[in-house]
């Protein structure tokens, strides 16, 4: 006997790992409108009511719903078409993408005035979201908002303080870290 319980598998062997990607979500300018699984998936993105994602199902779900509807005699009329869906971000294919439901606008918008999401958050959300994310885009106008700069504690948390307090807390925050 070689010494190998059976069912067990060999210390020796190196587990797979699977490849997690993510989806390549449907698009009206890329659907094969000719193609019952592609010609209304794209339909299905951003659904009313819905917060957080893109699409409620998986991708394959919603081909399988285009081709339900193609079935049933369902066909799409450019000319009878009154919104269209725009992708939340700039990097459509990205993973970003899957951060925000998008949103559906009038089709004839064109896009150069579709606002980015950027667009939308207010100064001290920028600020904010720049600290968060630890980029450093030079001095902060200390006029603005009462002069205060958002500051990430610990925690992760994003407070807005005095650039004094800031400083004061950055200082601290090295000394401890020298220490």
């Amino acid at each position: 006997m070689s010494g190998k319980k059976p069912g067990r598998r060999s210390a020796k062997r190196v587990a797979r790992l699977q490849k997690i990607s993510a989806p390549v979500l449907p698009r009206q300018a890329t659907a094969d409108m000719q193609d019952p699984a592609e010609f209304a998936a794209w339909v299905f993105a951003g659904m009313p009511h819905m917060q957080g994602a893109p699409i409620a199902f998986p991708v394959w779900y919603l081909h399988e719903l285009s081709k339900r509807l193609w079935e049933a005699g369902f066909r799409h009329h450019p000319e009878l078409q009154t919104v269209k869906y725009v992708i939340p971000t700039a990097e459509a294919d990205g993973p970003a993408v899957l951060a925000s439901a998008g949103r559906w606008v009038p089709v004839d918008t064109p896009d150069d005035e579709i606002p980015s999401l950027a667009d939308q958050l207010d100064d001290a959300q920028k600020r904010a979201l720049v600290a968060a994310l630890g980029l450093d885009v030079g001095p902060v106008d200390e006029d603005e908002d009462d002069g205060r700069v958002p500051y990430v504690r610990a925690d992760g948390s994003t407070v807005m303080v005095t650039p004094a307090q800031a400083r004061s807390w950055r200082n601290a925050k090295k000394a401890r870290d020298e220490a």
